[in-house]
């Protein structure tokens, strides 16, 4: 019998790529997407090209969920083994409000535990973030963070992302503690980049974008442990899969890159760009965040070395993880096509 699986998020960045992965594994899936976001024919034809055989897309179906809701997950569920749980607001520029980023992704968490569980689910991998591990211990740090750490929600500068992320992780963790809940599997990727399934871009790819198309006169000085997304699907399947997984959560990246250096990358590989590599100190950062959300989002970890072990996630989920390089250079590629195309450009 075939393994049919949940994957909610099946038309965003990640979800797509895990989608690709576990098709071209031979699992059945069904998709969720947003009622906001219903074009599925258009999901399921971008994906399908995306396939090593187009015609693994017949076990594809789709359901429209609303994470605010209860409506449909039970009927979505019924036949799964396993749910694979990507979806979640991410934000590119700072909420004013930062309960309008936790509060749906821990509910929303919580209800597709819920769901799970008088499913009869046996497991579910749910995708935090290398931030849920990484933020608010201070910018002294040289040694890798592992899965044992938790970021500090008190630290200040922390975005309402990181705290969401922190937040409903740590609501998933406790909820499996009751009896009769699934497994649960964590992974914590670090920054996502590499090539687009869809013709549009996630909060991370943009901001490969806002590189590429020149937006920004200047750089701050912070950094990200970056990854390629095709090493995170990687990993949620593995996660489905491997039984020594259960109950563990796994950091994901190739390695810890200062922004100023993946510019430079881009600047190198993309000459005709013009792209700057102006550096803007972190003082004016610091004195522009109160007025401008997008600097907001990055004073919590100016300066701030975030390395990251993957022993790991090498060790149990036998994960290799690529050169990070060549996928900036192809994350600039997808994001500058998707960029001129839909400005009308020609592409060089």
């Amino acid at each position: 019998m075939t393994t049919r699986i949940l994957l909610t998020g099946v038309n965003g960045f990640i979800g797509g790529h895990i989608a690709v992965r576990l098709l071209d594994a031979g699992y059945s899936i069904c998709g969720s997407v947003w009622p906001a976001d219903t074009d599925v024919e258009a999901t399921q034809r971008y994906l399908q090209a995306a396939l090593a055989d187009p015609a693994a897309i017949q076990r594809l179906d789709f359901a429209v969920l609303d994470l605010s809701s209860d409506d449909g997950w039970r009927d979505a569920m019924a036949g799964c083994q396993a749910v694979v749980h990507t979806a979640s607001p991410v934000p590119m520029r700072q909420p004013r409000r930062e309960r309008t980023v936790v509060k749906p992704a821990v509910e929303g968490t919580l209800r597709v535990l819920k769901a799970a569980q008088d499913a009869g689910i046996a497991r579910v991998v749910l995708t935090s973030s290398s931030v849920a591990v990484t933020e608010g211990h201070g910018k002294t740090r040289t040694e890798p963070f592992t899965e044992a750490e938790w970021t500090n929600v008190s630290a200040r500068g922390l975005s309402p992302y990181t705290i969401s992320k922190v937040m409903s992780e740590r609501a998933a963790w406790d909820f499996v503690g009751q009896a009769a809940a699934p497994e649960l599997v964590v992974i914590n990727p670090g920054f996502t980049i590499g090539p687009v399934i869809f013709d549009n871009v996630s909060t991370s790819m943009r901001v490969i974008q806002r590189i590429v198309v020149n937006v920004d006169p200047a750089h701050p000085h912070f950094g990200y442990p970056l990854v390629d997304v095709r090493d995170v699907a990687e990993m949620h399947v593995r996660a489905l899969e491997v039984p020594e997984a259960a109950g563990e959560r796994f950091l994901g990246a190739s390695r810890f890159m200062w922004y100023s250096d993946m510019v430079a990358v881009l600047a190198d590989a993309f000459p005709d760009r013009n792209i700057t590599t102006t550096a803007l100190p972190s003082w004016i950062v610091r004195a522009a965040a109160p007025f401008k959300r997008r600097l907001a989002s990055v004073v919590g970890i100016l300066d701030a070395p975030m390395p990251v072990s993957t022993e790991k996630a090498e060790r149990v989920l036998g994960t290799t993880f690529r050169d990070i390089e060549p996928s900036i250079i192809l994350a600039g590629e997808h994001a500058l096509r998707i960029k001129l195309e839909r400005d009308g450009l020609p592409i060089r």
